[in-house]
């Protein structure tokens, strides 16, 4: 039997100075992590009970109860407060009175372009400017009535030259003298603002 020549292990070489010195250096900047402490019970807020919203509104406007009853919860229901929602309130109300004034300004505009159409109409107005409109006033009040004008008014056409000239040839065709005084208007009857706030409300307020 032929002897086993054991072949000798080989060995790592040992560190140098410069990587013990590296080594020694990292040991000594090296920070522990402290053990995880107790677990912390962090308690839940308590809940933000919503505020009851309360809003004020211009004197003299009409709302909606039912609309404002569904502003109101849907208000509350996204944690707004008093002060957010009558911001919006204000807001509303301010854009809808700036509408009124431009559309009665609009109107009046109308009005005055359509005057003085008439005015210098050559079969309507000049010299026979007031005579004709006299005439037209009477076939209006034998054939109009106080709804009618307000309709009109509320449009700007109680001016229109068309109307007043369909008025006019009435007027001449009831034959009567004189023009008769005006109905007087009744009670309910409302002024040319009043018309505009009816006709376009603060949306639904």
């Amino acid at each position: 039997m032929e002897p086993q020549i054991e072949t000798p292990k080989a060995t790592a070489p040992a560190p140098s100075p410069e990587v013990k010195a590296l080594e020694v250096k990292a040991d000594a900047t090296k920070v522990e992590t402290p053990a995880p402490a107790g677990e912390v019970k962090v308690p839940w807020p308590e809940p933000v009970k919503p505020e009851e919203i309360d809003l004020k509104f211009p004197e003299g406007e009409q709302v909606d109860e039912s609309f404002v009853k569904t502003f109101k919860e849907t208000c509350k229901s996204n944690g707004m407060t008093s002060k957010q929602a009558q911001a919006l309130v204000d807001l509303q109300f301010k854009r809808a009175a700036e509408f009124r004034a431009a559309e009665a300004a609009r109107l009046k505009a109308i009005d005055s372009k359509n005057m003085e159409a008439l005015k210098s109409d050559p079969d309507f107005g000049a010299a026979k400017f007031e005579e004709n409109m006299e005439v037209a006033k009477k076939g209006f009040v034998k054939y109009g009535s106080p709804e009618l004008t307000r309709k009109l008014t509320a449009m700007g056409l109680q001016s229109d030259p068309e109307i007043v000239k369909h008025f006019h040839k009435l007027g001449l065709a009831s034959g009567e003298a004189q023009t008769p005084r005006p109905p007087q208007t009744p009670p309910e009857s409302k002024t040319a603002e009043q018309e505009l706030a009816a006709r376009y409300p603060n949306t639904n307020w």
